[in-house]
């Protein structure tokens, strides 16, 4: 993954046929522990699920498997600063149970946030039902499932006031707050039904018979088994060969997947049986943005105004990609200059600029100068 991966989106698939395992991802800054019951996080024999986890600053995570037979396969990254990440992700159960329930995030995300992804996470050794729904939305999977004991992840749309709605049967169900988008995810707020393709081998999927935006480059697949008994129902990106063999999902159960879309806008599924159905619940995009430092260079009087402008949007830096402290080296010239009045002054003004901003999405940038980690002949100076 590049220098500027922020996240990455995996896949933990139990190989085995006749075992449940316990199995989770988790951010390296990540303090809860999800498994305080050596029982929790299980994953059903041949059954999968996807989570989306915060990369470190050495693009590392955390991942607990209780045997060899799971398997954990990374499917792709995050890139920049949206996704934005919570180092540990936040508790937002509802306090309400078996009832649809706003859930305010305005507390945790930023202004300018369209939706959360979610960590949805069952400590019960029994089903339980549960629903992830945009505000106003009339989608209602209040009564499929986490099967005992598992989680998935779960992207969802906030409105204005930044809520969403849950439903969870009882308080075993938690939903944690992994992160917050602003504008890589383009949420539906009904899900749009998929058609079934043919069953038993793997079939090609259009994403434009579905009106998704070309710019796409993902999509957010909802999942559903309705009827009893677990059926293979596996996604890969457009031109894949990953074929594991395995990968159902649960009778009675519901869960989010994570799938590439390739230049042609397609991705491919396996489904074994029409007892399941699948939506596109929302579609991922790239979005272009950078940020660098400039500096402006004046010469100030002592009254405040100013007397001369030697510099404007000087000594560009390269581009600031790392949510850790970085250094960047940049210079600029002095032109010549004659003092006026001894009681003017230099002033040098550092500040962040951005050159390329998709839907004008606001960026934070921190600074520190004479950093002692690096050599006198770096740090800011004036020869």
């Amino acid at each position: 993954m590049p220098s500027t991966a922020s996240g990455a989106i995996v896949l933990a698939v139990n190989m085995g046929s006749s075992s449940d395992y316990s199995a989770v991802f988790r951010g390296t800054e990540d303090t809860r522990d999800y498994l305080s019951n050596p029982l929790y996080e299980e994953i059903e024999a041949y059954t999968q699920r996807w989570q989306i986890v915060k990369l470190d600053g050495s693009r590392v995570i955390q991942g607990f498997t209780e045997s060899s037979e799971v398997d954990f396969k990374l499917l792709g990254y995050t890139s920049g600063g949206d996704p934005s990440y919570f180092t540990t992700p936040v508790d937002v159960t509802p306090a309400a149970v078996a009832a649809w329930t706003t859930v305010d995030v305005s507390a945790s995300v930023d202004a300018e946030a369209d939706g959360v992804v979610l960590l949805v996470d069952s400590i019960s050794s029994e089903d339980r039902g549960y629903g992830i729904r945009e505000t106003g939305s009339t989608d209602s999977a209040d009564l499929l499932e986490l099967e005992e004991y598992g989680n998935t992840m779960y992207l969802v749309g906030i409105d204005t006031l930044n809520q969403f709605s849950a439903y969870i049967q009882d308080s075993d169900v938690r939903i944690y707050l992994v992160a917050q988008t602003k504008g890589s995810v383009v949420y539906y707020v009904n899900n749009v039904p998929v058609a079934d393709p043919a069953q038993g081998s793997w079939q090609v999927l259009d994403a434009d018979d579905y009106s998704v935006a070309a710019e796409a480059n993902g999509l957010i697949l909802a999942a559903e088994k309705n009827k009893a008994g677990d059926k293979r129902l596996s996604f890969r990106r457009g031109g894949s060969t990953d074929d594991w063999g395995v990968g159902d999902i649960g009778h009675g159960t519901q869960l989010q997947a994570g799938v590439g879309l390739n230049d042609q806008n397609v991705w491919e599924e396996y489904m074994e049986s029409d007892a399941a159905d699948v939506w596109i619940a929302a579609y991922t995009r790239f979005l272009t943005w950078d940020v660098h430092a400039d500096m402006d260079i004046l010469v100030r009087q002592a009254s405040g105004l100013v007397r001369a402008t030697l510099a404007s949007e000087t000594a560009n830096s390269g581009v600031i990609s790392s949510a850790t402290w970085q250094g960047y080296l940049a210079s600029h010239v002095f032109p010549a200059y004659t003092v006026v009045d001894q009681t003017d002054y230099l002033e040098i003004d550092l500040f962040a600029d951005s050159v390329t901003n998709d839907f004008s999405r606001a960026m934070s940038v921190d600074f520190r100068i004479d950093d002692a980690v690096y050599p006198v002949s770096t740090q800011t100076n004036i020869d």
